[in-house]
């Protein structure tokens, strides 16, 4: 019997695709009422032996006269390779399709505003994403992996309008991606600790042009970029936190913008053996401790008159910088080895 239903389910996936099927048997969805009791959620599969057989997810706009708003609880779910998401859709719950290895490109309808963590993590086929224009953060938590974390098939990002943070870990592991276009209005790109940071291990990524306004680069939000060679920080940005671009290990150029009041914290360049130049904002607040430690080849600084504090260790093994620029470290307040 459970082979002639097995057997049957195939027909019917068959026979939809080829009349054009408009969207998944609701019997196949688990569906429940909101809070509000005017919409509902699709929470899964209505049993585990779905996600074995379904390829195609088309998830309607309404159920029973229901619009749906929210959709989660479709992990694992390996041999789906096309979701079509409702027009209805407010939110995206966090782990959502997490590891459906199989998608291949996503697009998110217009209400949906926030991407929360582990939504698409793990999804390493897809090699398109389609944002709204209404989106203003792409997560990654605490305590969970990055919205997009893992996406390994993943070439090239255009990041919508109206974003203002990127959370942690959100691309973190895109190792095939290329190209990020970042938006005006960003904000924030996030990091956190056991978590990581927003682009952290992109070992494709080459270039990067950050948007005039964002204030701040986050914990680990670059860090083991390995093709990374040039960044040029923008107007308004105020901090460069802990292990930002740490063991970039192609970066060559870092250029602040002249009248930044800047705060680069520890490590935020450590072991970034390629680099050779740095020119840093007038007014400089502080660089934390092993901020530029290990960049053995950096030879180049452009230092502003007063930096408001150095840490002992910020230059530790930067044994190639001239002693011209060494006394002038020292006249600044930096007391620690080369």
């Amino acid at each position: 019997m459970k082979k002639i239903g097995f057997i049957f389910l195939a027909l019917v996936m068959m026979i939809g695709t080829m009349y054009g099927q408009s969207s998944t048997p609701v019997e196949y969805l688990n569906v429940k009422i909101s809070e509000d009791g005017e919409s509902c959620i699709v929470a899964g599969f209505s049993d585990e032996g779905k996600k074995m057989h379904i390829t195609d997810l088309v998830i309607p706009d309404e159920i029973e006269g229901f619009p749906v708003i929210t959709v989660y609880g479709f992990e694992d779910c390996t041999l789906l390779t096309d979701v079509t998401l409702p027009e209805s859709l407010t939110s995206l719950g966090a782990c959502a399709f997490l590891k459906c290895s199989s998608i291949t490109s996503i697009t998110i309808p217009e209400g949906v505003t926030r991407i929360e963590g582990g939504t698409f993590a793990g999804c390493s086929s897809i090699t398109s994403i389609n944002f709204p224009k209404g989106i203003t953060y792409i997560g990654g938590e605490f305590t969970t992996s990055g919205a997009f974390a893992g996406c390994t098939s993943l070439t090239d990002v255009t990041l919508p309008e109206g974003l203002t943070s990127i959370g942690p870990a959100a691309f973190a592991g895109c190792t095939s991606l290329t190209s990020i276009t970042f938006p005006k209005g960003l904000k924030h790109i996030g990091g956190y600790p056991l978590v990581g940071g927003a682009f952290g291990g992109c070992t494709s990524l080459t270039d990067i042009t950050f948007p005039e306004g964002l204030e701040s680069i986050g914990y680990h939000a670059f860090s083991h970029c390995t093709s990374l060679t040039n960044v040029i920080f923008p107007k308004g940005l105020t901090r460069v936190e802990s292990g930002a671009f740490e063991n970039c290990t192609s970066l060559i150029d870092v250029i602040f913008y002249k009248e930044l009041t800047t705060y680069i914290d520890g490590y935020a360049f450590n072991n970034c053996t390629s680099l050779t130049n740095v020119s840093f904002p007038k007014e400089l607040t502080h660089i934390g401790e092993y901020a530029f430690a290990n960049c053995s080849s950096l030879t180049y600084l452009v230092l502003p008159e007063k930096i408001g504090s150095i840490s002992s260790d910020a230059f530790v093994g930067c044994n190639q910088i001239p002693l011209k620029i060494q006394g002038r470290l020292r006249k600044l307040g930096y007391k620690g080895d080369f």
